[in-house]
C-alpha cells in the first residue's frame, strides 16, 4: 500500500509539473494579446476603388488648346457697299423728291473689339468699328458700337476645321451721306445694325491668331438702308495660355 501511495503521489507530482507551465504560458500569452492594439477594421466603402469617371475631376474640363484669357480682335475689309435714303427731316422723310440712292461703290470697314475667350470654341466682346463707302459723286461715312461674338462649331474635328469660325456682331449706329458740295443726303443717326463672318484664323504668332474673312453688314433705320459684302483680315491676341 505504502508503495502504491507513493506511486500516485509521484505520479501526480510529476502532471502538476507538467500542467502547470503550460497553463502559465498561454495565460502569458492571451495577455500579451489582449496588450496589442486592436486592427482598425476595413469598411466596404474604403476598399472601393473609385471610378474611372471620377478618378481626376480636371480631366472633365481640360485646359484651353488655343484660345483662353483676355483678348483684343481687330478687322479690316473692302467690298461693295451702298447707303441709300433721306435727310434726317421731317419735311423730307419719305418723299421722293429727296430720296438719294449712291449706287454700288467702293466700301472699306475697320472695327477694333475687347472680350473675353470664355472656351476654345467661343468668345465673347465689345467693340466699334467704322467705314466709308465711295459713290457715284458721293461719299459716306458711318460707324457704331456693338456686341461681338465668335464660334468655332467644328473645333471638335480638329486639324484646320479648329480655327474656322463664325462671328456675330450686333449694335447701334450711324451713317451720313454727302455730295460734292458737302450736302447732306442721307443721314442715319440711331440705325441698328448687323453683321455676320466665316472666318479662318489659322495663322499663329506667339498668342496672336489671324486670318482671312467674308462679312455682310447691314445698318438701317426710317432713313438710311446701308447694305455692305466684305473680304478682309482680322487679328486676335488671345492673353491666356
Amino acid at each position: 500500500m505504502r508503495r502504491v501511495r507513493s506511486c500516485c503521489r509521484f505520479a501526480l507530482a510529476a502532471a502538476f509539473a507538467t500542467v502547470v507551465p503550460v497553463g502559465v504560458a498561454q495565460a502569458q500569452e492571451a495577455a500579451a494579446r489582449l496588450e496589442e492594439p486592436a486592427a482598425e477594421p476595413t469598411s466596404a466603402a474604403t476598399a472601393v476603388t473609385k471610378p474611372a469617371d471620377e478618378a481626376d475631376p480636371t480631366e472633365k474640363n481640360p485646359a484651353a488648346e488655343r484660345r483662353s484669357g483676355f483678348l483684343v480682335g481687330t478687322s479690316f475689309g473692302v467690298g461693295p457697299a451702298a447707303a441709300n435714303g433721306f435727310p434726317n427731316d421731317a419735311r423730307k422723310v419719305n418723299r421722293a423728291a429727296h430720296y438719294t440712292e449712291s449706287g454700288v461703290g467702293l466700301g472699306t470697314y475697320g472695327s477694333i473689339w475687347l472680350g473675353g475667350a470664355l472656351a476654345d470654341g467661343f468668345s465673347f466682346g465689345v467693340g466699334f468699328g467704322g467705314g466709308t463707302i465711295y459713290g457715284d459723286g458721293v461719299e459716306s461715312g458711318g460707324g457704331g458700337i456693338f456686341f461681338h461674338a465668335d464660334a468655332f462649331p467644328l473645333f471638335s474635328f480638329g486639324g484646320a476645321l479648329r480655327d474656322l469660325g463664325v462671328g456675330l456682331e450686333a449694335g447701334t449706329g450711324g451713317a451720313t451721306t454727302v455730295d460734292d458740295q458737302e450736302e447732306v443726303l442721307i443721314d442715319g443717326g440711331g440705325a441698328a445694325y448687323v453683321s455676320s463672318t466665316i472666318f479662318w484664323e489659322g495663322l499663329e504668332l506667339w498668342r496672336i491668331r489671324s486670318g482671312p474673312y467674308l462679312g455682310a453688314h447691314y445698318m438701317w433705320s426710317d432713313t438710311v438702308r446701308r447694305p455692305q459684302l466684305l473680304v478682309g483680315f482680322r487679328t486676335t491676341l488671345y492673353t491666356g495660355p
